[in-house]
């Protein structure tokens, strides 16, 4: 019936690696913490679980964020820059009358040859 639907599947293994754990030196920790609070040595506060990435994705997030407004100013000046110098060539087309001028000329000068 396999060959009939094409071929059979190996069996899928799991692939699993167990941890080292050394018993003599988990005890030798214990001992010295032990000895390390009796001697008031010991760190005053305790582990905290997440302690260690609290944070860790906005702190990722930030840098997005800033290029992100570097990029909308660089976009906001550059447009400002366009809309002052179209205003500049309205300006000097419109109001004052150079363009009429030089208009003037050129035509002036096709119709003199």
């Amino acid at each position: 019936m396999a060959g009939l639907f094409g071929t059979q599947h190996s069996k899928r293994e799991f692939k699993y690696k167990p941890r080292f754990y050394d018993e003599n030196m988990e005890d030798l920790r214990r001992r010295v913490q032990k000895l390390k609070e009796e001697m008031g040595e010991a760190e005053k506060k305790g582990f905290k679980p997440g302690s260690h990435i609290k944070g860790a994705f906005t702190t990722q997030l930030k840098p997005k964020k800033s290029e992100e407004q570097i990029r909308l100013r660089n976009r906001n000046i550059r447009l400002f820059v366009m809309v002052i110098l179209l205003a500049i060539v309205a300006y000097y087309i419109l109001i004052d009358n150079k363009m009429e001028q030089w208009l003037f000329q050129i035509n002036r000068f096709s119709n003199g040859r």
